[in-house]
């Protein structure tokens, strides 16, 4: 009976920590967007490729709070003039995505107030290398499952990209989650 007992309680322990690391995104249809690449892969944080006017209407409505946006060369302030969400914007370039940047991006999604949409112009590479980054340090996920993820046909990733996948094999997880968590 004991033995019983024994194995009920870690296989209950087993499937809440499984249940919990929700570590498979969840295709988004937001009313009233065009967005097709919108994904939801975590409590409160998204991810889309370039939204429009009418979907920044669409996405505050849904009640997406925040968004950062990764993209060098555009902005959101013109499609999100008229609503109330919060605009965060950091600068990449898929090609030379580098460790500092990656630990702003993980500050605005750690220290958001709200639901965050996080976006660049397809929501494949950049935003994938992000979402991976936020996987492995928040939700605990491998290295190797995070590149699976990001890397998967489901967003679109560039392979001629391979820098991205450098990164997250070279990176040393623990020193960027002290640097995010720090300030």
């Amino acid at each position: 009976m004991q033995k019983h007992l024994l194995l009920c309680f870690w296989g209950l322990i087993l499937s809440l920590a499984i249940y919990g690391q929700n570590v498979k995104a969840e295709k988004i249809i937001v009313p009233g967007s065009n967005l097709i690449n919108m994904y939801k892969i975590d409590t409160d944080i998204y991810r889309s490729e370039q939204p429009t006017e009418i979907d920044f209407k669409a996405l505050q409505e849904y009640g997406i709070h925040e968004v950062l946006n990764l993209r060098r060369w555009h902005s959101d302030n013109d499609e999100a003039r008229g609503t109330t969400l919060q605009l965060h914007r950091l600068k990449m370039r898929a090609g030379s995505v580098n460790e500092k940047q990656l630990i702003e991006t993980l500050r605005i999604i750690y220290n958001r107030k709200g639901p965050i949409l996080i976006h660049c112009h397809h929501g494949s590479d950049r935003t994938g290398v992000v979402c991976a980054f936020y996987r492995i340090i928040f939700q605990e996920v491998s290295k190797e499952d995070a590149i699976d993820e990001m890397t998967g046909e489901k967003y679109g990733f560039h392979r001629i990209y391979k820098n991205l996948i450098r990164i997250i094999q070279e990176a040393d997880i623990e020193g960027i989650k002290k640097a995010v968590i720090s300030k």
